[in-house]
């Protein structure tokens, strides 16, 4: 298993704090999107697995910004780890932990980060080795107080919160020792 801790996208995260969740449904409109956040400072976001053009504005990160780190995020198989790892992401992203991908997590070389939101989930993850583990999503599970409560029980977990986070909460988020960084798709400052 390769752990996400242990990732340049994972530096980079903790540097600029807040990773941009991009779901990209026209690839015309990636490269402005690109600039703003570039000359925001972005140099790490996720490519949502949503749309059938993500892995192509996957890759062309990839090819157009070589200096930028890119994540493929949603993702749920084996299938699409493989097409994203094809397109050169950096690492994945996915909303859960599926079986499947945990079964292929363990001897792949590209890192992954899994989401849990239950303390039970938490505690799989962590007896898997995962370091790291997203939390999602984060405000219809409870937010920052649910944050503070995993943080409790889980104290070696740093957590990323995903779902709901925007531009009016995250700092609440990003103040809570537990949190590595947070990710979202909000329109504000990157």
């Amino acid at each position: 298993m390769t752990d996400i801790a242990d990732s340049p996208f994972h530096a980079a995260a903790l540097r600029q704090r807040s990773v941009p969740l991009l779901t990209i449904t026209d690839l015309e409109t990636l490269q402005p999107l690109l600039d703003r956040l570039r000359q925001r400072g972005v140099r790490c976001l996720e490519i949502a697995l949503r749309s059938p053009v993500a892995l192509q504005a996957l890759a062309a990160v990839r090819r157009d910004h070589p200096d930028m780190l890119v994540a493929a995020g949603t993702v749920w198989t084996r299938e699409q780890w493989r097409a994203a790892e094809d397109a050169g992401a950096h690492c994945l992203i996915s909303p859960a932990a599926p079986l499947e991908l945990l079964d292929h997590a363990a001897v792949a070389a590209t890192p992954w980060l899994p989401a849990a939101q239950t303390p039970t989930e938490f505690g799989l993850l962590r007896s898997a080795g995962y370091r790291i583990v997203k939390f999602f999503p984060a405000e219809a599970a409870g937010g920052v107080a649910a944050v503070r409560a995993l943080a409790a029980v889980l104290p070696e977990i740093r957590i990323c919160p995903s779902g709901g986070i925007n531009a009016d909460n995250r700092n609440s988020y990003l103040a809570e020792p537990a949190v590595a960084w947070v990710s979202g798709s909000w329109s504000g400052s990157a």
